[in-house]
């Protein structure tokens, strides 16, 4: 009994540092441009984000020479987002609890009491600033040694992320408005932070941010190996994302969005509108990444 016992320990301890051999664990970091897009003709992207992803990963490979390997990791993704102007006027945030009196003026110079709800101009736009915690899976997928270079080409496809959202801001425009006039231009017509209030520009939008997002993408980039042996490796690649689950709806439903006549005239009010529709519009949120990092 004890010999079977020895043999079966013996057994699994090799097992175990067979498949060992095969796992590498690295870092990384992307810095990345995001941006949206809407499938609703009335919403239309209309800026981007700069942003930095740093991440560990785990790379275990299928074979003895690395070409094959799946991909596990967690990164901590900050500002993805992008900007949306939305044609249509109505209420853009239902969820979010804004303050107007020190988040930001409404067009009307009224400061209501009611912390949702706001019923925006049209051609408003809204810069969205997300930050999240990803767990990305994939396949990678590498050559042999390029000549006696010591470099590998490797192409990630597909690279899955489940991302869920810390936190998300927003700094609101209105038709006016522009980047100097947001922060300080005290304009009834235009949504501004009060005058030596800035460090609370950018309202707190989490609610109306979808709570779990689901993206797909690929990379492509090479491998550099310093020593002749193996071991650690360099890399760099560019990667590209693109979300599958609305970004803004937070799976509330439907919003009614009221038209304007034209941009210089953007009020929703009956005496002006020419058209209200009610849609549940997919904004989708795209990353484009150049990832630089380092597997031990």
């Amino acid at each position: 009994m004890l010999k079977k016992i020895a043999f079966l320990t013996i057994f699994l301890a090799q097992v175990v540092y067979v498949h060992a051999q095969g796992i590498q664990f690295g870092v990384h970091v992307d810095p990345f441009i995001s941006f949206l897009d809407s499938d609703y003709s009335k919403i239309k992207g209309s800026g981007v984000n700069g942003g930095t992803a740093l991440g560990v990963e785990m790379d275990y490979a299928f074979d003895a020479t690395g070409n094959y390997s799946l991909t596990f990791g967690l990164d901590f993704s900050l500002n993805n987002g992008g900007t949306l102007l939305y044609e249509y006027g109505g209420i853009l945030l239902p969820n979010s609890e804004l303050d107007n009196r020190s988040s930001f003026r409404n067009y009307a110079d009224l400061q209501p009491n009611s912390s949702s709800g706001i019923d925006m101009k049209a051609f408003t736009k809204i810069n969205y600033r997300m930050n999240y915690i990803e767990i990305p899976v994939g396949l990678k997928l590498r050559t042999n040694e390029l000549g006696g270079s010591y470099m590998r080409a490797f192409f990630h496809i597909p690279l899955i992320k489940i991302m869920i959202p810390v936190t998300a801001g927003a700094k609101i425009f209105s038709p006016d408005a522009d980047a100097v006039g947001f922060y300080r231009d005290s304009s009834s017509t235009k949504y501004a932070v009060p005058e030596g209030t800035e460090s609370i520009k950018e309202p707190n939008v989490w609610k109306d941010i979808t709570p779990i997002q689901l993206s797909v993408g690929a990379g492509a980039g090479v491998e550099f190996t310093p020593n002749s042996d193996g071991g650690l490796r360099l890399y760099a690649g560019i990667y590209y994302h693109s979300g599958l689950i609305d970004m803004t709806g937070a799976f509330t439903g439907q919003t009614e969005f009221t038209s304007a006549k034209n941009v210089d005239n953007p009020d929703n009010s009956p005496s002006t509108s020419v058209n209200t529709q009610t849609r549940n519009p997919r904004n989708a949120m795209h990353n484009v990444a150049l990832r630089i990092g380092v597997i031990f």
